[in-house]
């Protein structure tokens, strides 16, 4: 009986919360993703998503030296065990993204779509346009999406992420 009051006062998935989590995922993929350069020089140097308002930031604290950053920040443990669970999948569950919305392969890539341009800090409007697909049909097919991996979550119990 405490377990059924539990589960209806705990916080469950929802679309924007999948969302969120698959846009970090990329994030982070993205920030530890393997060899960028010439092989000598950068042969383990990871590529770095710099912003531009990291950089303004930079400029003022005056810690820009000939045109580079002097510090990038890495995920840490925590994000990036929450990355491999969503794009890879743990306990015997798959990826999120290739467990039942993989049945839905248009609303599927939308959803990848958005994630990534999410991750990227671009707009689901410019998402929208270069998919060429009205901002409406994008929003609708990436929440169907998202709503569909958030009822498996809560089916199979996962907790939410803060």
């Amino acid at each position: 009986m405490h377990a059924a009051l539990d589960r209806t006062t705990m916080k469950q998935w929802d679309a924007r919360s999948v969302r969120f989590a698959l846009a970090d995922a990329f994030r982070v993929l993205s920030a530890i993703e393997g060899r960028v350069g010439h092989k000598r020089m950068k042969a383990a140097w990871p590529e770095y998503m710099l912003e531009q308002i990291d950089i303004a930031e930079q400029r003022l604290a005056k810690n820009i030296h000939q045109g580079r950053l002097k510090a990038v920040i890495k995920p840490n443990a925590l994000q990036i065990s929450r990355m491999e669970t969503v794009l890879l999948g743990s306990g015997g569950m798959p990826g999120w993204l290739n467990g039942a919305v993989k049945a839905y392969p248009e609303h599927r890539q939308v959803l990848i779509a958005a994630a990534r341009g999410q991750a990227k800090r671009y707009s689901g409007r410019e998402v929208a346009r270069w998919l060429g697909m009205p901002l409406t049909t994008f929003q609708r097919n990436r929440d169907f999406a998202a709503s569909h991996i958030a009822r498996q979550l809560n089916a199979q119990g996962v907790e939410l992420w803060h």
